[in-house]
């Protein structure tokens, strides 16, 4: 036991568990981060999953079953954190609340079955405003939950195994909180804690950082001091692209807050120009490779990133009934490989983009809010079969209500995507483990293939070796392509053939590998310098130097092929392409030269 753990520690593992990040990127790169190279026939823009995708649906009320998880005069309005969480470890996701002034989780049995179970008390004194979080705080595989109040402060509910029994850990009770959220902002491993005080009663306080020094001690850190009503939720995700977790937050301005990862936060962009905000969420809306935000105001506002997290363009996506106006949240809920958008107020809808005009959407209707009004919304799949449908769970006044997805009545049969090239190190590696996380029903199949080489060129011409099969959904196997590399590449091939009922799902995959003995490390070559860029509604080619080997193809936002501008050599000068696009929208420039690629977005504006 103690040499197996001791190898586990020695051994160095990459994971790859979003692919929200978009395609077109082949690589070298050194973390999969959430981006990969092609794909076809799947949805990756839900985080933390891929499936086939829908090809078939009802779009009318019939489409959608409301079931209500608690209803009573207690629960108090303004909650957040009304979100999925497998707390007894049974495989289903579960659902944690906040409750008439207590934390609670719904144990789930499956097909939509819920079971209140208390947590602890979490009083909310004089605001009607709560928040609680669910992630695994101490590290020992199950699933804890955070809470913050008006009159308690701030803490966390420690899960003490499978949900039965919790104990409760004081954070922060000198004031109050409304707002928490989690997110390893050291990259250490270690869950840390983003809150927002009540010192402005329930809707704007001052951002603090709770550090876990990874004994879950926190050190407490001010991140903006706000004199006016500005920060109210806040949230974590990366907005550079340097897989370091940056903050966001909104109430009247929307704030980012980057993270340089040696501990600094810096202010790098706000806007005033969007209203008072209540729904704020981070997501790839216009499927560039980089996270946006959307928010909820007097409109469904887009603050689009630029790639940098610096700069963003502020623009109306669509203008928003007042009966939805308040909350907000985003995911691919037709399962079409676009990023829709859901909201309430009155009511609760979502809004479809429309694959064939990008950042445009249509409104389908849902259901009215019973009792008052709701301001919580969350996109998760609770289904306990694996059927990839994205539910809606909406927190509502006096009501916890699921909205279980019965849109979707077909998938395609088939359909995969590639890994970029990950560069496991500057030296030689040697392969251990290629492993994954999924769901595969009997009669489908979810196999997936492996190369690796010395060279990032030569892992180009490289065979893949397999298929490996996923027979069990959690599982994997050892490879030995080569004694020794530094690259490595996977892909995978979804196939299903009960369309209807279940589909096969993938949430996670991962490359295990160790130091290799000796000490050769690949020849440095110098790559040549490529320039790709758009001007006006024309693509500009130039290298360096002579290439023999380019290809210049463009592909739709979702991946797919749609035509090859140029193959061949390319001479040390400067080329002009004009692209024939038949439809406005979205368009990846992809460049592949010498075992390399770049890529450049193209947007066609009529």
């Amino acid at each position: 036991m103690i040499y197996l753990l001791i190898v586990f520690c020695i051994w160095e593992r990459q994971i790859q568990t979003d692919w929200m990040g978009g395609s077109g990127v082949q690589g070298p790169v050194t973390n999969w981060n959430t981006q990969y190279y092609e794909k076809d026939s799947v949805s990756t823009a839900n985080k933390g999953q891929v499936s086939l995708i829908a090809t078939s649906w009802d779009y009318t009320s019939t489409g959608w079953v409301k079931h209500v998880v608690e209803n009573n005069s207690g629960i108090l309005p303004l909650e957040q954190g009304f979100m999925p969480a497998d707390i007894n470890g049974d495989g289903i996701k579960d659902l944690v609340a906040h409750s008439y002034n207590e934390v609670v989780w719904y144990e789930n049995a499956g097909s939509y079955n819920f079971t209140k179970r208390v947590i602890g008390s979490a009083n909310c004194g004089t605001s009607v405003s709560a928040c609680v979080h669910p992630c695994d705080i101490d590290k020992d595989e199950d699933i804890d939950v955070l809470v913050a109040t008006a009159d308690i402060g701030l803490g966390w509910f420690e899960n003490m195994g499978n949900g039965a029994s919790w104990t409760y850990h004081i954070q922060d009770s000198s004031i109050g909180y409304h707002s928490v959220w989690a997110g390893d902002m050291g990259l250490d491993g270690d869950m840390d804690m983003v809150a927002v005080d009540n010192s402005g009663g329930e809707f704007f306080g001052d951002i603090y950082l709770f550090r876990n020094n990874g004994s879950q001690i926190f050190n407490k850190e001010l991140i903006k001091n706000f004199s006016t009503n500005d920060g109210y939720r806040v949230y974590v995700d990366d907005f550079n692209n340097d897989k370091y977790p940056d903050i966001y937050c909104g109430c009247w301005y929307v704030y980012v807050f980057l993270n340089d990862g040696t501990g600094n936060f810096t202010q790098s962009f706000y806007t005033d120009s969007v209203g008072m905000i209540d729904g704020t969420w981070a997501s790839d809306i216009d499927m560039d490779g980089d996270k946006d935000i959307i928010c909820n105001a007097s409109n469904t506002w887009g603050i689009l990133n630029n790639g940098t997290g610096n700069n963003f363009d502020v623009r109306i996506l669509m203008n928003t009934p007042s009966d939805y106006r308040d909350v907000l949240t985003v995911g691919d809920i037709d399962l079409d490989g676009f990023p829709d958008i859901a909201e309430a107020l009155y009511r609760v809808g979502w809004f479809r983009q429309d694959p064939n005009n990008p950042l445009t959407f249509i409104t389908y209707d849902m259901d009215a809010i019973t009792y008052g009004s709701s301001h919580w919304l969350y996109i998760a799949s609770l289904n306990d079969k694996c059927m990839p449908s994205m539910d809606i769970l909406v927190s509502g006044t006096d009501e916890h209500i699921v909205y279980e997805n019965k849109m979707l009545k077909s998938f395609a049969h088939s359909g995969g995507f590639t890994s970029s090239i990950l560069m496991l190190s500057d030296t030689l590696k040697k392969l251990k483990y290629f492993g994954w996380k999924a769901c595969v029903p009997g009669d489908s199949t979810l196999a997936f293939w492996c190369r690796a080489d010395t060279s990032s060129v030569g892992i180009n011409s490289t065979g893949w070796t397999g298929p490996y099969y996923a027979t069990k959904n959690i599982d994997s196997i050892a490879l030995n392509p080569a004694p020794c590399v530094r690259y490595f590449q996977y892909k995978v091939d979804f196939t299903s053939k009960d369309i209807l009922i279940d589909v096969p799902v993938l949430y996670e995959v991962s490359v295990s590998y160790d130091t290799c003995e000796g000490g050769y490390v690949e020849e440095t070559k110098t790559i040549p310098k490529l320039s790709l860029e758009i001007i006006g509604n024309k693509i500009v080619l130039s290298s360096s130097k002579r290439l023999t080997n380019a290809e210049l193809c463009i592909y739709n936002i979702a991946g797919e092929f749609v035509q090859t501008l140029y193959k061949g050599e390319l001479e040390s000068k400067k080329y002009t392409f004009t692209p024939e696009l038949k439809r406005k929208g979205i368009y990846l420039v992809v460049c592949k030269y010498d075992g390399n690629t770049k890529t450049v977005k193209f947007v066609k504006l009529r």
